[in-house]
């Protein structure tokens, strides 16, 4: 058998089964490779012979090849060398072409390239050919040689063609620059479980699905696309942007993507003639004759490995790690599940690995082959690697995200969330409110811009604050969502928000318990509201300039921040009904059914926000709405002594009052008939609303800097202070006159009944 020769000449040969034949459309077709066949043949000298095979090309075999696609390519290359015969001859190709083989040399590493004249592949470490063997019918026969010629070593100027078609290839096609795609790239282990097992993968088939096919009903509904629920007519567009997927994924190389292709293909009822889907997709896919633009979409590179850390769980979920400098955070990809984690340390990514692999993976094979990659959060783009960049998007788009931002897909779908509703009903009874955080949700989901509002439910426990995070966190993913604790959120580190779209700050009022505790609260909420660019510090790391749009949900039973009148981010939403006490609940089955309800409707409730819901104009998505509820909020929240002073400053005189009076302390209205408000009836308030605890000083120093004056006087020779209050003898007699009123009214009714 003429593999022998090669055997015997110290070649690395690779043993066929199948056929290797040039079909009439000059195409030629696939012959049958074993499992992991680069790995094994490139350690184990091959000396099986077969009337198919072909040869590893670098070091292994001593030999370089120059694989000419079309004949003006292959007659430059023997015009350069014109004696020599040590060429594999291309036989029924309408184009023409040849392999022309040298000696190895490793001054030039292996490229493609394909323009308006030219079509080369040339394959030094790594590449394969096939040899002309007995049944090999796409080169001209060798049958009958009982020897090979003589390999020679490349000629000088053959070597420097070479070396300037590398450097002047375009860009668009340099292997270099093309170890990203848009999509979740680097798919071989996971595409080698699925030809092993043979059975249909949602969670492939959730990645692999074209785009244009993801608003059809059954991708909708259960987030992957079986290939028996495509409509009738675009099957074969179905696999053509299948094809193009695979082919354009660096890690796939020709016997993965053909044993890929014929196992999706058999997913059919009827499936797609085998002789049909060669010629029209898989053959021109591994020649590089499909193409996007003049560009070949074909993309495997032989070096994938050495480009990151990729690996197979031993559930069989498929990883990906790398490190982004950046940010100096070590990056988890699960593409399977799929889910991201970002670690501060590498020994805490090598150990989840180490967990999730079940096996060893120490710091110097990581680091290996461990690549930086820079990442991004845009919902704008797609998920992964973005091409021709060292930019990866973390953002995965939800399914229930998909629905607010594209809902007519999920029309025919579509059941009225009623308990959702119901429950949003009883969290916020306030119409106007309700409808404030629904629209801010929408315009969140749907722009991602930043704003500084600050959701704040505060109110009754049980009301079902937390199940709002958790509707919005089955909405936009769980790891877009941090919520730390009050250590966490007050100290220098904040590297837990990178990467975050939503922070809720969870019982603060009760874990919060000092006047300075809440100040340094406040502090951090305004400095990260205050502006979309923050500064994230990690341990052991520099800082670094961070262009955010998180929005903060405080969820509280208690208030536990001092905030200020005038500060327009906070948009207060009071929760007083106890969820679990509304009779719909009851009606519904209990608490935990309704829970259940809530869960169930999540791509219900996004249809309803996608379609029945306004976004907020750009004015109102970044200042809150002002309420009474808000401002007495507010008011509620201040300490005593800035709680008095807020009442006197804005002539609230009637709170007072109703101060005094919940506190059980002297009438503050003693002598308001002649604009004196008593200094010692205000202390006396301030002391019982501190318990005691206060210090009357505090109060009296703070009057003073708000600009009312404390005058002296005596009264049956003790001594009085006083504030004298423009106009409030007016309060006096407002109130007077509204008692006279009352008293006569009553004493009309008396005389009525005599």
């Amino acid at each position: 058998m003429l593999i022998e020769l090669f055997i015997k000449a110290g070649w690395y040969t690779v043993p066929l089964k199948g056929e290797l034949k040039r079909l009439e459309s000059g195409k030629k077709t696939i012959p049958i490779y074993e499992k992991d066949w680069n790995k094994k043949y490139a350690k184990e000298f091959n000396t099986k012979t077969t009337l198919l095979a072909a040869a590893l090309t670098g070091k292994q075999s001593n030999i370089i090849a120059i694989d000419c696609d079309n004949q003006a390519t292959y007659d430059i290359f023997k015009s350069l060398d014109p004696n020599y015969n040590f060429h594999f001859v291309s036989k029924g190709k309408p184009e023409g072409g040849g392999t022309i083989l040298y000696k190895y040399t490793d001054k030039v590493g292996g490229f493609q390239l394909k323009n308006d004249c030219l079509e080369l592949d040339f394959f030094s470490d790594e590449g394969c050919v096939y040899l002309p063997t007995e049944e090999n019918y796409t080169k001209e026969s060798w049958v009958g040689k009982t020897e090979l010629p003589e390999i020679k070593e490349a000629p000088s100027n053959i070597l420097a063609l070479l070396k300037t078609l590398k450097s002047k290839r375009p860009d668009n096609v340099a292997k270099s620059n093309q170890v990203k795609t848009t999509i979740s790239n680097r798919l071989a282990p996971l595409l080698d479980v699925f030809v092993k097992n043979e059975k249909y993968d949602p969670g492939l088939f959730k990645i692999i699905t074209p785009y244009s096919f993801r608003d059809l009903p059954s991708y909708v509904k259960k987030g992957h696309l079986h290939p028996n629920d495509i409509p009738n007519g675009r099957g074969s567009e179905y696999l053509s942007k299948v094809s193009a997927i695979l082919g354009a994924d660096i890690s796939v190389n020709v016997e993965t993507y053909t044993r890929t292709m014929l196992l999706i293909n058999s997913f059919w009822e009827k499936p797609l003639n085998r002789a049909t889907l060669f010629s029209t997709i898989v053959n021109p896919m591994v020649e590089s004759k499909a193409t996007i633009n003049g560009v070949p979409i074909w993309q495997y590179d032989p070096h994938w490995e050495k480009m990151g850390f990729i690996a197979t769980a031993i559930n069989g979920d498929y990883l990906e790690s790398f490190f982004d400098d950046i940010k100096s955070t070590y990056y988890l990809i699960n593409y399977s599940v799929p889910y991201i984690k970002g670690f501060n340390e590498k020994r805490q990514v090598i150990n989840t690995l180490k967990t999730l692999m079940g096996r060893s993976v120490t710091e110097m094979q990581y680091d290996s082959t461990k690549q930086i990659v820079r990442t991004v959060l845009n919902p704008s783009l797609e998920f992964g690697h973005i091409e021709a960049t060292d930019r990866y998007n973390l953002f995965r788009q939800s399914e229930e995200l998909a629905i607010i931002n594209n809902p007519l897909p999920y029309k025919t779908n579509y059941n009225k969330p009623i308990a959702t509703l119901n429950y949003l009903e009883s969290l916020i009874p306030d119409d106007t409110m309700r409808m404030f955080v629904l629209s801010f949700l929408k315009t969140k989901f749907t722009t991602f811009k930043y704003s500084p509002i600050i959701i704040y439910l505060i109110g009754k426990p049980g009301s079902g604050k937390d199940t709002l995070v958790n509707i919005i966190r089955r909405i936009i993913g769980d790891e877009y969502v941090s919520k730390p604790d009050t250590r966490v959120f007050v100290e220098q580190y904040n590297g837990w928000m990178l990467d975050k779209f939503f922070i809720q700050l969870d019982e603060y009022g009760n874990k919060l318990t000092r006047n300075n505790e809440k100040q340094e609260v406040l502090g951090k909420l305004k400095a990260y509201t205050g502006s979309e660019e923050m500064q994230i510090r990690a341990m052991r790391s520099d800082g670094f300039n961070y262009k955010h749009c998180i929005s903060f949900i405080m969820t509280a039973n208690n208030n536990p921040l001092p905030v200020e009148m005038d500060d327009r981010r906070f948009a207060f939403i009071n929760t007083p009904n106890k969820l679990e006490a509304q009779p719909w609940v009851k009606d519904m089955g209990g608490i935990s059914n309704v829970q259940d309800r809530i869960k169930q409707e999540t791509q219900d409730f996004c249809y309803y926000l996608g379609t029945e819901i306004p976004k907020l104009s750009s004015d109102k998505y970044v200042i809150a709405p002002m309420n009474e509820d808000k401002e007495k909020l507010i008011i509620d929240s201040l300490p005593a002594a800035e709680q008095i002073v807020y009442y006197v400053r804005n002539s609230q005189f009637d709170m007072l009052k109703e101060l005094a009076s919940e506190f059980s302390t002297p009438s503050i209205d003693e002598m308001w008939e002649k604009n004196r408000l008593e200094s010692e009836r205000l202390e006396a308030l301030y002391m019982a609303m501190t318990e005691g605890a206060g210090s009357t000083r505090t109060l009296i120093r703070l009057m003073k800097r708000e600009g009312f004056k404390r005058s002296h006087t005596t009264k049956k020779g003790e001594n009085h202070f006083y504030y004298y209050i423009n106009d409030l003898h007016n309060f006096k007699q407002v109130e007077q006159k509204e008692e006279d009123f009352l008293l006569d009214e009553a004493k009309q009714q008396i005389k009525g009944l005599e």
